[in-house]
């Protein structure tokens, strides 16, 4: 039987990768930045951006040029008008061409950065181990994943997962596309999988139809280890506006600490479990997590079981770099290495912040 614990703070997660995460970051961004890579960047941005500076120059004297030629209707100035326009032109093609070039050389150093701590130092497997050993981060083909994938009844989405996904917008959504981005296992027997929707609605103007693009994601833990200790509840800090207003207070159930009910919609069909599973220590610490929410992407979401399906879904808006090593990159490796380890920090714990909801109140015992 677990124990109900103080969760991990930002702090101290960070002060571990900064010892086992950091310095293969720095390795990798230092091999990407070799002295003729970063002195080729500087080149190409210094000249595209001279370009469209001398190029600006040469619009704004060119109508000066064109102005003065016209008032006096001398042919010679505006001769002379056009001939600086045209240089004009040659500047920003110029200019687009070299930023085109700067950008295609930052886009493919970011993707061998991306490619090489994925793969090579397996990033996201050494940051997770750094929050629990516990908590294992896995390749999509990883066997032992597949293998407890398949003991599952209902692997993947299911209908009844989009439908709890879907967005609540003025027009029915549609679903567009959904992408799988990531797996773990949870104590060695729940299976996890992070899933990135889009959706898309309507918006009729009086002279246009607009789409609107909704972003949102979907983690799927399978909970079929539970066997009969499942039961069906939901949990959800999310905004009290529109539908979610009425949602929020219907069949809510009350517990002992006043801030926990206020701070959260806690649904239930059996209150002994409810009771149980949510104590006093919990429901505490589980306001403290939900108000710890500095080092997240998603301080807000939505949780539901469903042991018809052995599973438990978190609902939340959706990232497009969530789980995706990215970050912008310039021409100072230090600034870019900073930026890779901050984008692989937030997402783990970001990971690891919606998953307290579940761990604390020790359903996934």
């Amino acid at each position: 039987m677990k124990i109900v614990k103080e969760y991990l703070d930002f702090e101290t997660f960070k002060s571990k990768c900064d010892q086992t995460i950091y310095p293969l970051v720095l390795e990798k961004v230092q091999k990407a930045f070799s002295n003729e890579v970063v002195e080729k960047m500087k080149k190409i941005k210094t000249v595209f951006i001279s370009s469209f500076v001398f190029g600006s120059i040469l619009v704004i004297a060119f109508l000066f040029t064109a102005y003065n030629g016209a008032k006096n209707n001398q042919n010679i100035t505006l001769y002379a008008a056009v001939g600086i326009l045209l240089t004009a032109i040659i500047f920003f093609i110029i200019g687009i061409i070299y930023s085109v070039n700067y950008k295609s050389i930052k886009n493919r150093v970011s993707q061998y950065i991306a490619t090489e701590l994925y793969n090579a130092d397996s990033i996201y497997e050494k940051a997770f181990a750094n929050i629990s050993p516990d908590i294992e981060y896995l390749k999509p083909d990883n066997k032992v994943f597949l293998d407890k994938l398949k003991e599952c009844e209902l692997p993947y989405l299911t209908k009844k997962d989009i439908l709890v996904n879907k967005p609540d917008c003025p027009s029915e959504p549609t679903l567009v596309s959904y992408e799988k981005i990531g797996s773990w296992l949870i104590d060695n027997k729940f299976p996890v999988e992070y899933y990135f929707l889009h959706w898309q609605y309507e918006v009729h103007r009086k002279d246009r139809v607009e789409t609107v693009n909704v972003f949102r994601g979907l983690i799927k833990i399978y909970t079929q280890a539970l066997k009969e200790k499942q039961f069906s509840w939901s949990l959800s800090n999310e905004g009290v506006s529109g539908i979610k207003l009425f949602r929020k207070f219907q069949n809510t159930i009350q517990l002992e600490d006043e801030q926990f009910n206020r701070t959260f919609a806690l649904r239930a069909f059996d209150r002994q479990d409810i009771f149980k599973t949510f104590t006093p220590y919990v429901q505490q610490l589980l306001v403290k997590r939900s108000y710890d929410n500095g080092y997240t992407h998603f301080a807000k979401f939505t949780l539901q079981t469903d042991p018809e399906q052995n599973s438990l879904t978190y609902d939340f808006n959706g990232k497009k770099g969530f789980m995706r090593i990215d970050t912008t990159i310039t021409s100072d490796p230090s600034q870019v290495a900073l930026g890779f380890y901050k984008d692989i920090l937030l997402d783990v714990y970001s990971f690891y912040y919606l998953l307290c909801f579940s761990y604390i109140p020790l359903y996934l015992d």
